[in-house]
């Protein structure tokens, strides 16, 4: 009890501490982390009203400054193979110009996701939302 009592004072410890019953319960199958009485559960908000799921992923994302062309490209593997014609265009749209997108129009969607591949690699465009 006073282990809490003083945790509760000092919240730059506090975050710690719960930060590490949680990763210990989530990434170490069979850890017993209960210092602080404190156990992971998943709760899933995207049912209860629309964009809670994507709202704190922005805000978290913003509050990190997270800034995913380091770690990730529209590639015909990752993204542009899976997404439908329009909403390639759309990226091409977004990320490079529209001209560029109308020039793809009458493609195939093999050509036109490599097409795009192409045009995006010189640009800072990454996904904003879902496919």
């Amino acid at each position: 009890m006073g282990l809490r009592l003083n945790l509760s004072e000092q919240p730059e410890v506090a975050i710690v501490a719960v930060t590490h019953a949680l990763a210990a319960q989530i990434f170490y199958l069979g850890a017993d982390a209960h210092v602080v009485g404190i156990q992971p559960i998943k709760t899933d908000l995207a049912g209860h009203a629309d964009g809670d799921r994507g709202y704190a992923r922005d805000r978290l994302a913003e509050a990190v400054s997270l800034d995913m062309t380091g770690y990730w490209r529209p590639t015909v593997r990752s993204y542009l193979g899976r997404v439908t014609k329009a909403r390639i265009l759309e990226v091409v749209c977004e990320g490079v110009s529209g001209e560029a997108a109308e020039r793809m129009a009458d493609m195939k969607k093999v050509d036109m996701a490599e097409a795009a591949q192409q045009l995006l690699s010189a640009t800072d465009w990454r996904r904003t939302r879902s496919p």
